[in-house]
């Protein structure tokens, strides 16, 4: 024990400037990025040097003992891989968890946000953000001999990471679960390969090893189809008993060939089972359109826009207009998610509102009526706003929405997420109140549907 705390004192001596000057940026990109009506784009070089330095301090601490090669002094010392393993766990957890959770939490405070309760929260994000950026750097280190070979090894799986999205771009509807899959598989596969490093120093394998993991982990959210995503979805969700209602007789088919059209099906469609206040929304169609001569095709395109009562199938123009006057069969594969009854909150413009369970929010006029909220780690729930007073030049209600700023994924650098919204305002709205609904994802669930002799 003395031996591990005075390589774990050896190590901090030796590397507290770097250290500290790397947790000042932290602090400094965390408070910014944090910081109300703050345009996140004028910040976002700050990460990557947050990211930078990170990189380096935590290779310079690493390769202070270093694993290839046969020469390096600790060799000659009693002293076992366990308690060098740990000590370095110990650096990393005193001047690198600890500060970042520290860091969180006074950024979370000075936003007018609460910490005791969010504090959990923050730690495991602390323990995320060490397992999704440092632990990655230390398994390289591990494998490299110095600096440069450790930078060159970062430099080239961030490009295969970058080459594999852009060949296999993952759906939208899906990468919330396929990012917490593969991030889940790569802090578990890492954890091994810096285990067994240290146990056997086998550098070469260890490479080879590392190699394969980037290239697997890297490609796996992309390789999977959308499907296979959406059924791993579903093993987590639990059951829900909504079942579509539909009415054959109330489908409309048009065949129209005029110009800047394309044949059309609609389906009138609802839903039972749903409780009170529940709401549906469509994350994924997986169909197949079967002409009576037995020609298929799933090039047709399905929409649905949030709120609309119809199902819209948009069949490609050659397809249609060769099998005109024939009846087709639809089948096709929905996933939905289904939400709770919305919880409703009212802010007045040029007031701000706490949320309970959320965090806060608030309105201002600039020309435009804006609409913000502050929530710490993201929220999963669904968040829009609606305009209560009438528009006396159109008589209707002006709605807005208020754009989600990330996925609510572990490992965020900055800990208080903002959602910012806006509507064309004139002064007229200056007495008005914003509603707030919020909804929370409840089950992830799989419904199909066959229809038969769709005719125009």
């Amino acid at each position: 024990m003395n031996l591990l705390l005075h390589i774990a004192k050896k190590d901090l001596r030796q590397s507290w400037a770097l250290l500290a000057a790397t947790l000042a940026l932290f602090l400094l990109t965390t408070w910014t990025l944090s910081a109300p009506r703050q345009p996140r784009s004028e910040w976002v070089d700050l990460e990557t040097v947050v990211l930078v330095t990170w990189m380096i301090a935590t290779g310079m601490l690493w390769q202070r003992e270093p694993l290839p090669g046969q020469r390096a002094y600790w060799f000659a010392r009693p002293l076992r891989w366990q308690d060098l393993l740990q000590a370095k766990s110990i650096v990393v957890a005193v001047a690198i968890f600890l500060p970042i959770l520290a860091t969180h939490a006074i950024v979370v405070a000075a936003n007018g946000l609460p910490v005791a309760p969010n504090l959990p929260a923050l730690a495991w994000n602390a323990a995320m953000i060490v397992a999704l950026y440092i632990l990655p750097v230390a398994v390289l280190a591990a494998i490299t001999r110095n600096l440069q070979q450790l930078i060159l090894w970062v430099l080239a799986i961030f490009a295969a990471g970058i080459l594999a999205m852009q060949a296999y771009p993952i759906a939208p509807q899906t990468f919330a679960i396929a990012n917490t899959v593969t991030n889940a598989l790569n802090i578990v596969a890492l954890l091994a390969i810096l285990i067994w490093q240290y146990r056997t120093r086998s550098t070469r394998a260890g490479r080879m090893v590392v190699i394969a993991l980037t290239l697997v982990l890297r490609a796996l959210p992309n390789w999977l189809p959308e499907p296979a995503w959406f059924a791993l979805q579903r093993v987590f969700s639990p059951a829900h008993p909504i079942q579509f209602e539909l009415r054959p007789e109330s489908i409309n088919f048009r065949n129209d060939f005029r110009a800047g059209f394309r044949p059309l099906i609609q389906i009138p469609i609802s839903f039972a089972g749903l409780a009170l206040g529940q709401t549906v929304e469509f994350t994924g169609f997986h169909h197949t359109l079967v002409t009576a001569g037995g020609e298929q095709t799933t090039d047709a395109e399905v929409r649905r826009p949030p709120g609309a009562t119809d199902l819209s199938v948009l069949l490609p123009r050659e397809f249609g207009r060769r099998h005109q006057q024939q009846p087709y069969d639809l089948s096709f594969t929905a996933e939905l998610t289904v939400y709770e009854a919305p919880r409703t909150f009212s802010v007045a413009v040029g007031e701000s509102i706490d949320i309970p369970g959320f965090g806060r929010c608030q309105s201002w006029s600039d020309g435009y009526l804006r609409v913000q909220c502050q929530t710490v780690l993201g929220t999963t729930d669904r968040v829009d706003g609606r305009w209560a007073a009438k528009d006396p030049a159109t008589n209707s209600l002006a709605v807005l929405s208020i754009a989600e700023d990330g996925a609510p994924l572990a490992g965020k650098l900055t800990p208080v997420t903002i959602l910012r919204g806006g509507f064309q305002a004139q002064s007229v709205y200056s007495n008005g109140r914003i509603y707030i609904n919020l909804r929370k994802p409840i089950a992830h669930v799989q419904r199909r549907i066959e229809l038969t002799g769709i005719r125009e």
